[in-house]
């Protein structure tokens, strides 16, 4: 069983001003995490573990019934306190009935073989994670005045990958 994950990924040009900006983060912060290497800028729909040929048939079914994408806006930056120490670093995602409509199609696309591993309903937070510390850091310097935290409506693709990396899994 492998580790998938469908997301909505965002214009290569919004991409890369994300990917920028968590880079400027990584050179603020002691951070083990940086987009744009096996690591595209991502909203998780839904994580699940399951087979390869299971994860085909949800890929088909899924990508079949979600023609509708949701426009996202970005809404500041969030920072998660982590159980071992430091934090994760997030660009919060406006959450909306098109977002939880997708991840509900989802979650009844998958019951046959398997559940989602990330929050679901009133407990999913939309994000796009950039950065996380292993120690805790102060973080009164952290650029959160960036036009990149107050994008608004941005076209989103839907896409599947093995953990965060969407670029060499193919499912059709």
């Amino acid at each position: 069983m492998k580790k998938f994950n469908i997301a909505l990924t965002l214009e290569q040009s919004i991409s890369e001003k994300i990917i920028e900006y968590a880079k400027e983060l990584y050179t603020t912060l002691d951070s083990n995490v940086i987009l744009g290497l096996n690591s595209k800028p991502h909203i998780t729909i839904g994580q699940f573990s399951i087979g390869d040929m299971e994860a085909k048939e949800v890929w088909q079914n899924y990508a079949s019934l979600s023609k509708l994408l949701p426009k996202v806006s970005l809404s500041g930056l969030t920072i998660i306190p982590s159980s071992s120490g430091g934090a994760w670093i997030e660009i919060s995602v406006l959450k909306s009935s098109l977002l939880l409509k997708l991840q509900d199609d989802l979650i009844n696309i998958l019951s046959p073989f398997g559940e989602l591993t990330n929050d679901v309903g009133d407990n999913y937070r939309p994000h796009i994670t950039i950065a996380r510390t292993t120690i805790s850091k102060e973080f009164e310097n952290l650029p959160v005045d960036s036009e990149v935290l107050k994008l608004k409506l941005l076209n989103t693709e839907l896409a599947i990958g093995l953990g965060t990396n969407f670029e060499d899994l193919i499912i059709k």
